[in-house]
């Protein structure tokens, strides 16, 4: 990756951390400071298919799929329950990671798009919720590199490890970049 993409995605991450805690804001209680720390990439991802795979080297379906599975390995080695798919957070965050992508552009709330609340009230969920969003590129998109850094973020890790949350939305979306198809992910909990 060139010193620019480099230079690009570490402002992109100090983006996404400045939305995280917003995010941990409207999301109600999380998990305990003293939780276990997160656990190491390769252990979490035992026994989730596609969990290394890059954008585009696997079907969206898989890649969404790796993506519940670590996230809810995580919760599981947190003692947390399973967060179970949700038709209309899958909705809301299948809209946003294609809106992100065809706008190559990283945001909770997109220039002249509806902020996150009204995007879950348009799906017909109501209740405590937050989302986690991530863009990379080749193996830095792939579902385990996505896991571990909301793991390493503390806003996006309240949302993933919040004790109220029961549902999920995951997607990704296949946007055009430098680094020919970045991944634009999407996740929806609630609760």
């Amino acid at each position: 990756m060139s010193q620019r993409a480099q230079a690009r995605r570490r402002a992109c991450l100090s983006v996404i951390a400045f939305f995280a805690g917003l995010a941990v804001l409207l999301a109600g209680p999380a998990t305990p400071a003293g939780a276990a720390a997160p656990a190491p990439a390769a252990t979490a991802a035992a026994g989730c298919a596609a969990a290394a795979a890059a954008v585009g080297q696997a079907s969206k379906r898989s890649l969404v799929a790796a993506v519940r599975c670590l996230v809810n390995a995580r919760r599981r080695a947190s003692g947390l329950r399973r967060l179970q798919p949700d038709g209309r957070l899958v909705r809301a965050a299948r809209h946003h990671a294609r809106a992100m992508a065809s706008r190559r552009m990283l945001s909770h709330t997109l220039p002249g798009s509806r902020s996150f609340a009204q995007r879950l009230r348009a799906t017909g969920f109501s209740g405590l919720a937050g989302e986690a969003l991530s863009w990379g590129c080749g193996r830095s998109a792939s579902p385990r590199s996505t896991v571990t850094g909301w793991l390493n973020s503390p806003g996006h890790r309240a949302v993933v490890l919040n004790r109220s949350y029961r549902q999920v939305g995951v997607a990704v979306a296949i946007g055009g970049s430098r680094c020919g198809g970045a991944g634009y992910w999407t996740l929806v909990a609630g609760g």
